[in-house]
Formats: C-alpha cells, sequence, structure tokens
C-alpha cells in the first residue's frame, strides 16, 4: 500500500498476510545477551497460516540472528497448519541445537508456492527428538540434513514415510518403534532412512 493509501486506512484485503514464522529467533547486537538462550517451550497452542513453524538460521547469513546462539527449543501440544515452508533448525558448528517436538501436528497447505522438498531442515544439530508428530499434507521426508554428526529419535511419527532426504555424514536414529534403522546411500552425501 501506498502512504496515501495507508493514511486513509484502505484495505490491503487480497495482499499477502502471512507471517515468515510461529516462531522468529531474533539475537542482533541491540541487547547484551549474558548467557545462551535455552529452554525454551512453546505448549498448547495452534496456529494457522504461518508459512513455517520455526525460523532459527545461524548460519551468518541474517544479521538479526548474529549475538548467542539459540541452545534448544521444545513444542509440546503445538498444531501448525497451513503452511508451505520446512521448520528451519540451521545452528552454528561451534553452537549446535537441540529441537524436540511432543505430541504435536505439522500441516502443510495443498498447492505450496514451492514444493516441500522436507518437513524439517536442519544443520549443526545436537539432538532432534521426536516423540510423537503428525504430519499431513507433505509428500516429503521428515528431515533434510547437512554439518554435524547429531542425533535424531523418533517415536510416533505419523504421515512420513521416509526419514531422512539427504545429509552430508551419517547421523544415528533411534526410537523407531523398537526397529532398527536401514540406512540406504542413494549418491554422495545423500542417504534414505527407513525403519525396518
Amino acid at each position: 500500500l501506498s502512504p496515501e493509501d495507508k493514511a486513509a486506512s484502505v484495505s490491503s484485503a487480497g495482499l499477502a498476510r502471512r507471517t515468515l514464522a510461529f516462531f522468529t529467533y531474533y539475537a542482533d547486537f541491540t541487547l547484551t545477551v549474558r548467557n545462551r538462550p535455552s529452554n525454551i517451550v512453546i505448549r498448547n497452542c495452534k496456529t494457522v497460516g504461518p508459512r513455517k513453524l520455526l525460523h532459527f538460521n545461524f548460519s551468518g547469513a541474517e544479521v538479526w540472528q548474529l549475538n548467542r546462539p539459540l541452545a534448544d527449543i521444545s513444542f509440546e501440544n503445538v498444531e501448525a497448519l497451513e503452511m508451505d515452508l520446512p521448520v528451519c533448525a540451521y545452528a552454528s558448528a561451534d553452537d549446535p541445537i537441540t529441537l524436540k517436538f511432543k505430541n504435536c501436528k505439522l500441516g502443510f497447505m495443498a498447492n505450496p508456492p514451492a514444493p516441500l522438498d522436507a518437513v524439517i531442515y536442519a544443520a549443526n544439530y545436537k539432538h532432534i527428538d521426536i516423540d510423537g508428530l503428525e504430519v499431513v499434507g507433505a509428500d516429503a521426508p521428515l528431515i533434510s540434513t547437512w554439518g554435524g554428526d547429531g542425533e535424531l529419535t523418533v517415536k510416533g511419527l505419523v504421515g512420513v514415510g521416509e526419514i531422512a532426504a539427504q545429509a552430508d555424514t551419517e547421523f544415528t536414529v533411534s526410537g523407531l518403534g523398537g526397529a532398527s534403522a536401514q540406512l540406504i546411500r542413494k549418491a554422495e552425501n545423500e542417504f534414505t532412512v527407513k525403519g525396518i
């Protein structure tokens, strides 16, 4: 809208009204952050229409995410529906992140602007713990990962056929309903993990 339209309170109907993420981690240098933030728990809520659930990109590419990195974040009893982008948990190699989902539902919109190639993008993570996760509307693997050698624990996963789309290092997978995991190398630095 132009400044004149805004001053006249003209409706922006038809324009995009979606937030990038339900939770975006900000850590710029506006304030002193004495300790690495941790123990962030988001629970018992429902959101409809964010582009993604989490935006944490500590790659150095975003000026508002350059101060102290997030140590861990948990989602408990959270429903995030009508999304079109994956969860983004991109930590630095020096400060890996722990990401937890417990009894959550992630729903993706039909006919998104671009195809979804994974539900979660994760880089340099220490641990991803999934204990009850329903994925709806995503014809994609659970995770696409690069950097680090984190551990992935999966229990109660519904709506996803493959676990991993790609990774540059092998990682440990546990908790697949008491079954072991099969690592299938598809190409250099790319593999699929399926419960067997």
